[in-house]
């Protein structure tokens, strides 16, 4: 009885242990976010320089998403007046379109660390000129992402059929 007394004792305090460790591991995902500004951290080096000029290679979608906006591809053989009915749709992140030719400058390459899901680079630039003129965006997803496992992270690369490098800073 005495033995059997004992491995409830260690079977209950074993359960509640491992629960106590899960909600601290879960909850660190959710809180333990940082972000640093590593544009001139040569461990994060990448093809896109902070301070030059890049010309759009062909329309691109802006979208909003939390409190930030993003440039992104339009899709194969997507038609562009269809995406553009999106922002009448509700719920919609769509925010407009970027047209080829549009200037941008790169302002920050930024470090996110998250306990859970890892590392991420974003590039972050600023529109030059046209109706979204001086807004930031994040370039990140309209770049080519390359695994880097020096720093456990994708570093985005400038990719042609998106941008050019138009000028330096």
């Amino acid at each position: 009885m005495k033995q059997q007394n004992e491995l409830r004792f260690i079977y209950r305090h074993f359960i509640m242990c491992s629960a106590i460790g899960g909600l601290l591991v879960l909850s660190a995902g959710c809180v333990d976010v940082t972000y640093r500004n590593v544009s001139h951290d040569k461990r994060y080096s990448t093809d896109y320089i902070v301070g030059g000029k890049y010309q759009l290679q062909q329309t691109l979608v802006i979208r909003k998403i939390d409190d930030h906006l993003d440039l992104c591809p339009p899709g194969k053989n997507s038609d562009l007046s269809k995406i553009a009915d999106e922002q009448h749709q509700p719920y919609s992140n769509f925010v407009g379109l970027l047209p080829s030719g549009t200037l941008l400058v790169i302002s920050k390459i930024e470090l996110e660390k998250r306990f859970l899901s890892g590392n991420y680079v974003w590039v972050l630039g600023r529109i030059l000129e046209g109706p979204f003129n001086g807004k930031v965006v994040n370039l990140t997803f309209i770049s080519k992402q390359v695994r880097q496992t020096n720093v456990w992270a994708y570093l985005p690369y400038l990719d042609t059929n998106m941008l050019r490098y138009a000028s330096e800073p």
